[in-house]
């Protein structure tokens, strides 16, 4: 069965290398080091061996995050840029197997539309990538209003990725304990910064732009019903929200399953957004490197849906939704 892999990172060597400098302390220093025996392009062909094996015609290419969300602007846009590069390079040499999703300077919105009007007519170029915030300033602050805008324009395409939570280092001992701020802080914040989005109001007035959420919606599917009570409170108490209830915004986006799955977590996802909005997704390299997408394919098989559903998450609704 064909296959196309929506949530796929690829680094920025460079980048990486800037990053342990300033004493970042990162999953990713560790991976990019591990892979950094190669170049750019004899990773890419590695990973293209591992695609054929699997029947994935394509990945959907992302940076890896933390990227750019610095207090430095500067600093930000040249590396946004750097990574947007490789990007559509690799895109440029392999058009039949990679797209990408644009990141952008974010914490300045003037360089962030400069940035996404550079790139994303660059063959290959699907949509745009955004953490779930932005160095402690979250996607619905008033000041980004006008990237929405620009977005809505062009009826893009949003990946909402989780970033390190706020203050990782202030994190205390007992979520640190197993990792927890990362397994279950990132689902977290993706949540709230989803959450945050449509209260404010940001897909009603801007009806153009769709979302996906990375690692199969975070916790919305699960806790979208609370949100919904906690609406009801607010309109009550005339406080400004969105004038719908959150859950008809979340049932128009879309989920990527880059996520360890069991079938009841499918299964919820699928009741919240419908099978037309499951994308397959594999977080590769993460989730065991190039095995991930293996890993992720199996469990989808082993949930014993109907093939029809199969070959919407697969490959179908990636297809209808990003055009590749």
């Amino acid at each position: 069965m064909k296959k196309i892999d929506t949530h796929c990172h690829i680094h920025c060597k460079r980048y990486i290398e800037e990053l342990k400098r300033r004493g970042w302390a990162l999953r990713e220093v560790s991976i990019i080091e591990k892979a950094g025996v190669m170049d750019w392009q004899e990773y890419v062909e590695a990973r293209i061996a591992s695609m054929d094996k699997l029947d994935i015609e394509r990945q959907v290419l992302s940076p890896a995050s933390p990227l750019c969300y610095f207090e430095d602007d500067e600093f930000n846009l040249y590396w946004c840029q750097a990574a947007n590069d490789l990007l559509a390079e690799v895109c440029r040499k392999y058009p039949d197997r990679f797209s990408g999703f644009v990141t952008v300077p974010l914490r300045n919105v003037k360089h962030a539309i400069d940035e996404l009007k550079r790139v994303i007519d660059a063959p290959g170029m699907v949509g745009v990538v955004l953490g779930s915030h932005l160095g402690g300033k979250m996607l619905d602050s008033p000041e980004l209003m006008p990237f929405y805008e620009e977005l809505n324009k062009m009826g893009l395409t949003i990946l909402i990725h989780p970033a390190p939570p706020v203050d990782i280092d202030k994190v205390p001992a007992y979520q640190r304990l197993y990792n927890l701020h990362q397994f279950i802080g990132f689902l977290f914040d993706t949540t709230m910064a989803v959450a945050r989005m449509v209260l404010k109001g940001i897909f009603e007035k801007y009806e153009n732009i769709n979302l996906i959420t990375s690692h199969l919606g975070g916790t919305l599917p699960y806790v979208y019903h609370s949100i919904d009570m906690m609406w009801e409170s607010l309109v009550e108490d005339h406080i400004e929200v969105s004038p719908k209830p959150p859950s008809e915004y979340f049932k128009r986006f879309y989920a990527d399953t880059g996520r360890p799955l069991k079938a009841a977590t499918l299964q919820c996802a699928i009741a919240l957004l419908g099978e037309r909005h499951i994308l397959f997704g594999s977080d590769i390299p993460y989730w065991m490197d190039f095995n991930a997408p293996e890993r992720i394919i199996s469990a989808i098989e082993g949930i014993d849906l109907p093939v029809q559903t199969e070959e919407k998450i697969f490959y179908e609704n990636a297809k209808r939704l990003l055009r590749c």
